[in-house]
């Protein structure tokens, strides 16, 4: 195979890991375990793999003030907050509407970035796209808000949330810790989420609830194998070899993924406002990207930096993974 295909293979195969960690994340929850649960033990035993790969690479450990910082804003911000939100949506709705629900954190980081990070302005082109990416957010939404059921109606809220809190925890990271982190640094933010996670499940009435069935546990094994270790590494390996803008068009296959699992997987369906509002914010995305490459081609110009999360496993908005060398990435994380 030449290049461009091995590109587009990983670009597939992570898009891949990352949008089935929705159908997984709802898998569990549907066979009976507590979101808050599900979600805290995930994170621990994800802890326990990135310590042993920090060791096994022996990775240098970084500073003390750079694992403070990913323990008391990237664990409970990025992943923790993010977990919470999504977790418990996903109770309520579907694998693909959560999932096409989270590709609108790229607006929001957008938004957020203009405000708190010094150079991220866009002109025209890119309010134009957040202004787009918006209405499709509320495109998906006039279903829930015109039917009555509340239930659906607090588990979209509670997803977009989600996305919220990833965009927030992201921009900020990005504002006390620009430089990349590495393996030890994302150990210490899935510790830290854990211990986050931990109170509500204590505290929930059945929010410790995790059943030890086939699903669940196989469910639980994905996430960790497949959506967090590979999903990482795979992404190491394409950020290298594409750089930061190219390997976050995986913002675009999540959602795809996600949808056509829980279809085939989960026998969901998929409305036309999900599919039209996913295509709003598909177009407002790209605005934002091209905004992006215009201003990366001007040398005194501050780039616009689109921020995407992953689905439980790493948000993005600092660029991770000890494959990527100081100084080389200048575009958003992946998702965990």
């Amino acid at each position: 195979m030449n290049r461009s295909t091995i590109d587009a293979t990983l670009l597939i195969l992570l898009g891949g890991a990352w949008g089935s960690a929705f159908v997984g994340i709802r898998a569990g929850i549907q066979s009976g375990a507590s979101p808050f649960a599900f979600a805290a033990v995930r994170y621990l035993l994800a802890t326990g793999a990135f310590i042993v790969l920090a060791l096994a690479a022996r990775e240098p450990l970084p500073s003390r003030r750079s694992l403070g910082i990913s323990a008391l804003l990237g664990g409970p911000l990025m992943i923790g907050g993010y977990a919470l939100f999504l977790y418990w949506g996903e109770g309520q709705i579907s694998a693909g509407y959560a999932a096409v629900l989270i590709a609108g954190s790229p607006i929001a980081s957008a938004i957020l970035a203009r405000s708190v990070l010094p150079g991220e302005r866009f002109s025209g082109l890119g309010a134009a796209g957040i202004a787009i990416g918006f209405v499709g957010v509320v495109v998906m939404f006039l279903p829930e808000l015109g039917s009555g059921h509340l239930g659906q109606l607090e588990g979209a809220l509670s997803v977009l949330a989600a996305a919220v809190a990833f965009a927030i925890g992201s921009v900020v990271m990005r504002r006390v810790h620009p430089s990349p982190q590495g393996q030890w640094g994302i150990g210490v933010q899935f510790a830290a989420s854990t211990a986050f996670l931990a109170p509500f499940a204590l505290l929930t009435p059945g929010g410790t609830a995790l059943p030890l069935t086939a699903t669940v546990v196989g469910a639980l094994v994905y996430l960790v194998v497949v959506s967090s270790i590979v999903g990482y590494l795979i992404y190491f390996v394409l950020h290298d070899r594409v750089g930061p803008a190219r390997a976050n068009l995986v913002a675009y296959v999540n959602p795809v993924v996600g949808v056509g699992l829980g279809v085939l997987l989960l026998g969901e369906s998929v409305s036309v406002p999900e599919i039209a509002g996913f295509a709003l914010i598909v177009v407002g995305i790209a605005a934002l990207q091209v905004e992006r490459h215009r201003r990366s081609r001007t040398p005194t110009a501050a780039s616009v930096t689109v921020i995407t999360p992953e689905v439980g496993a790493t948000p993005p908005g600092r660029v991770v993974g000890p494959r990527i060398p100081e100084g080389k990435a200048t575009g958003p994380d992946p998702p965990r």
